[in-house]
């Protein structure tokens, strides 16, 4: 098996570093959110990748009988929605809540788009980030179903 040239990068910074060092970042926003503050609901139109610069968001859902289930945290330099929007979504599933005081930089999603399409670096890290993030998860889902 060949090896992926461009996955090899070790010293790659990651992905939140790369955009938020960006020459377009004067064309993001960055927003502080309160603890408890709704920062987006389920079914609201994706628009904006948001990167976490500090504090803890938290994707809820919630089960028929009205309990909460918490699906995802974001934390510092996590990127959001990333798995919906790869996969074609284009819209939340979930309700985005500040579990910690934050401070979030949205990302115009066209202008995320034209980055992608100039920096096959950028692209390296995000493919990097989403293996990272999914694993995350899948560590995450093994301790919870660890009797």
């Amino acid at each position: 098996m060949n090896n992926i040239s461009f996955l090899q990068n070790e010293n790659l910074p990651s992905f939140a570093q790369l955009c938020i060092s960006d020459r377009m970042r004067a064309h993001f926003t960055q927003k502080t959110y309160r603890a408890g503050e709704c920062v987006q609901s389920e079914g609201d139109t994706i628009t904006h990748f948001g990167i976490v610069v500090s504090g803890i968001l938290k994707a809820v859902s919630y089960s028929r009988e009205g309990e909460e289930l918490c699906n995802a945290y974001f934390e510092e330099e996590d990127v959001f929605p990333e798995f919906l929007y790869l996969s074609g979504n284009r819209h939340y599933t979930y309700l985005l809540y500040v579990e910690k005081r934050a401070q979030v930089l949205w990302i115009p999603l066209f202008l995320l788009e034209e980055m992608l399409s100039a920096d096959t670096r950028l692209v390296s890290a995000l493919l990097c980030y989403v293996s990272q993030r999914g694993l995350k998860n899948q560590l995450y889902l093994n301790c919870l179903n660890y009797q």
